[in-house]
């Protein structure tokens, strides 16, 4: 389904439900003792991981209570990577075919049976929709001020767009926290938290072939549509980066490895097949070939991770690996790998600030450095790598 499509489905049904649901509504207060809650995030890998200090601390303000989450399908497994937090996993099929089956059915199981739910769509307006219709106790979100969500909520927390996306999420943590007169449990000093995993015989034997290597990791998918137009740009650079290290003294036997879906493992052999033989057997494609836990073992184990705004290199900083990251219309400011370890990249194009609004994400040549660019900031970091 295109995500645009859904886009304008979800803003103009949204808000005519919503201003429906608006005439029966009264807010409700917090209830003295949750015993069931539900967290709702759809979209994003890399929001799992920027969600993952607010699941923490959830569980610190309610240590006995079932903690669980509605996501989309696709979600399920980085979800079960943090099974401390997440008690039991809810989802729903991202097709025009099954969504709204799938929601339907959501509704009519969990009818009432959770105390609060808590919506982290700041934008989508379906989220707000099911936690309302699925009668919990209090509902609470964090929206954007022209999403109209305000209009269901219990507590609405705005979403200004005016920091880190893992502050925003924790605003809502400091909310529940000051309801329950437990700011003292929260970590105000937000730490992400890395996924949990445990190594497969096959990931041992790859790590055992890094060994000795200088391990470079990347990733070409990302969000933009169009994102053909930027493949080019990586086999620029692995070259720049292997012809340095052939004419450089101190060598560091270079490793890129390639991370990513089934789709984009497709056009990273087309990245490969631009490449003289001497440099493709420099790379190793496990795109597509590795399950999420597996992934998140090896990314563990890089030196470096290159990548666009995907949710890999917000794993890979998750693990303390250091991260350039290539940034597009999505504004570092909000969704920057949140560690120090990690530089930002981008050409003369300004972030779009609601870059939720943008339409259809058009290719734009100015959103992507030049390959000199990353290849000199890679190569900065080799050689301080190399002392």
């Amino acid at each position: 389904m295109k995500i645009f499509l859904l886009r304008r489905i979800d803003r103009y049904a949204g808000i005519t439900l919503m201003s429906l649901l608006k005439v029966f509504y009264k807010k409700n207060n917090l209830p003295k003792d949750p015993k069931k809650i539900l967290v709702i995030k759809l979209f994003g890998i890399g929001n799992f991981i920027f969600l993952s200090p607010t699941l923490k601390n959830l569980k610190k303000i309610f240590p006995g209570t079932q903690i669980d989450i509605l996501t989309l399908d696709q979600n399920r497994d980085i979800c079960r990577l943090y099974k401390e937090y997440i008690d039991d996993i809810h989802t729903l099929r991202f097709s025009a075919r099954y969504i709204i089956f799938d929601s339907l059915r959501f509704i009519f199981k969990n009818h009432k049976k959770y105390d609060i739910v808590i919506d982290f769509e700041q934008f989508v307006r379906l989220s707000a929709l099911l936690g309302r219709m699925i009668r919990p106790k209090y509902l609470i979100g964090s929206a954007t001020k022209n999403s109209h969500k305000e209009n269901i909520l219990d507590a609405n927390i705005v979403y200004k767009e005016d920091k880190h996306i893992v502050e925003e999420y924790f605003d809502v943590v400091k909310y529940l926290a000051q309801g329950y007169d437990k700011k003292k449990l929260i970590d105000t000093d937000i730490n992400i938290e890395p996924p949990l995993v445990q190594d497969s015989s096959r990931i041992k034997n790859i790590a055992r072939s890094m060994r000795g290597h200088l391990c470079i990791g990347m990733c070409i998918g990302g969000r933009e549509e169009n994102k053909d137009k930027r493949y080019p740009h990586f086999s620029k650079v692995i070259s720049k980066i292997l012809d340095y290290e052939n004419n450089d003294k101190n060598k560091k036997n270079i490793m890129i490895i390639f991370f990513g879906s089934k789709k984009e493992s497709l056009n990273v052999m087309k990245i490969l097949e631009q490449m003289p033989d001497p440099e493709k057997k420099r790379c190793m494609n496990l795109a597509g070939s590795l399950s999420l836990s597996e992934s998140c073992s090896l990314m563990s184990r890089l030196d470096l991770f290159v990548s666009n705004d995907t949710g890999p290199i917000h794993i890979a900083a998750a693990y303390g690996v250091y991260c350039i990251g290539i940034y597009g219309p999505t504004p570092e400011k909000i969704y920057r790998p949140y560690t120090k370890d990690a530089l930002i990249l981008r050409d003369a194009h300004k972030p779009i600030i609601f870059s939720y609004s943008e339409k259809e994400n058009r290719w734009n040549p100015l959103w992507w450095p030049k390959p000199d660019i990353v290849s000199k900031e890679i190569i900065r970091f080799i050689k301080k790598s190399v002392k």
